[in-house]
């Protein structure tokens, strides 16, 4: 073999190199493009369904609105599909945020109660109370007698603090923070809260479910149940409220992602509302 033909096999070999990791880039190049895409695609999903779900909120924001203000101690969370556009469907709920236990001002026996009902171990549950019983003690030390108590959580997640997370998760759902008396609203509550009112009974249960379902609590019955609870019960026009937010369905929806909105009607301003906690 001379040396023409030797610099020939190097050439070629140097140009199959070269078309081979030529094609081996523009197959990763390819690759690449199409995974960008669809994540690109994916990103685009994400931001529909977040755009869906605070549509919901303004939705849920006009189904309070328009309740006559002495039905909306009723608004009790159930869920309604409604359509958003294009095909898409989300579930709106509402409730009165007085219908879930204020951690921050409802009695410590119904929050212990409430604990165990959710799940949460008797002793986990006690523990969970006497932790919340020291620190409203410390948070209303100096304060005069007839002044507000600062609030111990803003957030729901701050319950973590003093809990584990399994003791959070499931009592999160039941929980809040926006009442102004730390009295829960039977008319709004969830069966798991109203029984955790302590010394309630079967009777004086369906009483309130009566009175719920013909949505009039003045009756001598429900009444008389309010007047025995009264340390752990009330009935008033709500201030805030609790809007929960589903994507169940539709073009680019991601199914099964949720919002739920602590709101506020503004008395007077740009908003008819605002927004004051939200949880994704």
């Amino acid at each position: 073999m001379n040396r023409r033909e030797n610099e020939s096999g190097v050439i070629l070999l140097i140009v199959l190199w070269s078309v081979a990791i030529m094609s081996a880039a523009i197959v990763a190049l390819s690759v690449y493009s199409s995974r960008s895409v669809a994540l690109a695609g994916a990103d685009i999903d994400v931001l529909r369904t977040e755009l869906a779900l605070e549509s919901g909120v303004a939705l849920g924001a006009v189904t309070i609105l328009s309740q006559k203000p002495e039905a909306r101690a009723f608004l009790d969370g159930a869920e309604v599909e409604t359509p958003i556009g294009d095909g898409r469907m989300v579930s709106v709920g509402a409730m009165d945020a007085a219908g879930l236990v204020d951690l921050n001002r409802t009695p410590l026996d119904m929050v212990e109660n409430l604990a165990r009902a959710a799940g949460v171990s008797a002793r986990a549950a006690k523990d969970l109370a006497d932790e919340l019983d020291s620190l409203r003690k410390d948070r209303a030390k100096g304060l005069e007698p007839d002044a507000i108590t600062p609030p111990l959580f803003y957030s729901i997640a701050q319950l973590s603090v003093i809990s584990d997370e399994e003791t959070l998760s499931r009592l999160a759902p039941f929980s809040g923070l926006y009442s102004t008396s730390g009295k829960v609203n039977p008319m709004a509550a969830p069966a798991i809260v109203l029984a955790a009112v302590p010394g309630i009974g079967a009777a004086d249960l369906r009483v309130l479910r009566e009175a719920r379902a013909r949505r009039d609590w003045s009756g001598a019955d429900a009444t008389a149940v309010l007047e025995k609870f009264k340390a752990y019960l009330a009935v008033a026009e709500p201030t805030v409220y609790v809007v929960t937010v589903k994507a169940r369905s539709g073009p680019g929806l991601i199914a099964g992602r949720n919002l739920r909105a602590v709101i506020a009607f503004a008395a007077a301003g740009d908003s008819p509302y605002h927004v004051l906690a939200w949880s994704w």
